[in-house]
């Protein structure tokens, strides 16, 4: 797998000569000279000094930085943050911080790279991706014509991208403990307080404030993910349940836009809510005309929030969003993408590879033996959309929960060529093919949507020993993936 944990800038170069401190070991607290090399994934800059491999908030490539070096991430680690002294060479593609879109952003953590121009963010995106290729191009030893194989980047063209749909619960020690809601900063548990998120929809924002309320007038206590984090780190990463002192309920806020004015919300809890608030909060969520609201149930120490555990506390138990011309329903545990004003452009491409020449080329008989995949399918997007190009879809998804709805939007748009699996993908992939194979069925159109962990290289051997002619559309949210 191509090692994308970094972009390198190719013209930069260290600034240790300019370093007193070069010839001696760096200490916390070393102030140095250095030039942006990298850029991570989390927006900050990667410079080297001496010994060093320095993080930079919002560094960016090719400038020169003057920097306090910090403690270590780990005892023993040779990477560490550096404190932004003083820039002695700004990048052009810096943007002024009076310009942010948002005022918290320095302190937030929600996003990485709003300090950057957004032309800058789609060549850094390209770039990733060539940089990934010439990897693979060198591991296979071949010429895989990559500059010709490279598209330009498809931007969105609504400014800023209201896509965020997630909030997060703290008590905020210097006011008393005060209830709070927001983002968590960069490497941190501490919360950053944010009234508003210009990437997320304004009643998004609206809601979330008016429920805050709701939740400090119930005296509802937010879970400590600090103390969480802490335990289990203590346990030896026995992460199974909230730990003891993790005291507190509420986790986080999901919101998710359906069609006209439909709002679905979450309200993420570590446990039980005594029957008077989760009244109430049903109270407001009618006052407030939400569609759909829901407590989800999550015990469990760590990032992964998301729960099957849900009580329907008021509405209906999920919302309808239109995308190229069909109906979804959609519901807390399933899986949507969020940034709408992009989906659709992602999934018609990744549509529009798979079916080129195909319907033009074959008749109704020739299609009848053929097959399309939509592996990792979600409610089944792709799914119904390859339906009306091929005679026999099969969706694959490891969410119960999802396969589920994506059998009903199939019903709901009148689509009976559809058949879905809830199954981990490497169990059933081989048996899958081997089946098509011997119906006398043949594969010829596959879309792969997983999540950041990727295929996994059982599944990606399983897809390269398909008879071909087969076309592959992969989506990532991440390069690892």
């Amino acid at each position: 797998m191509p090692n994308t944990s970094a972009r390198t800038c190719p013209s930069a170069t260290s600034k240790l000569a300019l370093n007193p401190v070069q010839n001696k070991q760096l200490e916390a607290g070393d102030h140095v000279v250095v030039t942006v090399q990298k850029q991570s994934p989390q927006g900050e800059g990667i410079a080297f000094c001496g010994d060093k491999e320095i993080y930079i908030p919002l560094g960016l490539c090719g400038e020169e930085v003057e920097v306090e070096l910090g403690q270590p991430f780990a005892r023993g680690s040779k990477r560490c943050p550096g404190k932004v002294l003083r820039y002695l060479k700004p990048s052009a593609q810096r943007v002024d911080a009076a310009d942010y879109e948002c005022k918290a952003y320095e302190q937030c953590g929600g996003c990485q790279l709003m300090h950057v121009q957004y032309k800058e963010h789609l060549r850094l995106k390209q770039s990733d991706i060539a940089a990934a290729l010439r990897e693979v191009e060198a591991s296979v030893g071949r010429d895989l014509e990559i500059e010709r194989c490279l598209h330009e980047v498809v931007p969105c063209n609504v400014r800023p991208c209201r896509f965020k749909s997630l909030r997060y619960f703290a008590s905020d020690q210097q006011h008393q403990g005060q209830l709070e809601l927001g983002f968590y900063a960069a490497r941190s548990h501490e919360l950053v307080a944010v009234e508003s998120c210009p990437l997320e929809p304004a009643r998004f924002a609206t809601l979330s404030h008016s429920l805050l309320r709701c939740c400090r007038e119930l005296q509802l206590p937010a879970y400590d993910e600090g103390a969480a984090a802490a335990s289990a780190a203590a346990g030896a990463g026995a992460v199974t349940a909230v730990a003891a002192d993790a005291q507190g309920q509420l986790r986080a806020l999901l919101w998710r836009q359906g069609d006209g004015d439909e709002i679905l919300g979450c309200l993420i809890v570590s446990g039980p809510l005594p029957d008077a608030a989760k009244q109430a909060l049903a109270q407001w969520a009618e006052r407030e005309k939400v569609t759909s609201f829901s407590l989800g149930y999550n015990s469990k120490a760590g990032n992964a929030l998301f729960t099957a555990d849900i009580e329907l506390l008021h509405g209906k138990a999920g919302i309808t969003k239109t995308l190229m011309g069909l109906k979804f329903n959609v519901f807390v545990p399933t899986f949507l993408q969020v940034n709408y004003e992009i989906c659709e452009q992602l999934y018609q491409a990744a549509i529009a590879h798979c079916v080129a020449g195909h319907d033009a080329e074959n008749s109704s008989s020739e299609c009848s033996s053929e097959v399309a995949l939509d592996l990792c399918c979600g409610v089944g997007t792709m799914t119904l959309a390859l339906a009306q190009h091929f005679a026999h879809v099969v969706g694959v998804e490891i969410v119960p929960e999802a396969i589920s709805a994506a059998a009903d939007n199939a019903q709901l748009n009148g689509i009976t060529n559809t058949r879905f699996i809830a199954a981990d993908l490497k169990q059933v992939l081989p048996r899958l093919l081997k089946e098509q194979k011997q119906q006398g069925k043949q594969v010829r159109a596959i879309i792969a949507d997983p999540a950041r962990v990727g295929l996994g290289a059982a599944n990606v051997k399983a897809l390269a020993a398909v008879a071909g002619p087969c076309k592959l559309s992969l989506i990532f949210c991440a390069l690892p993936a």
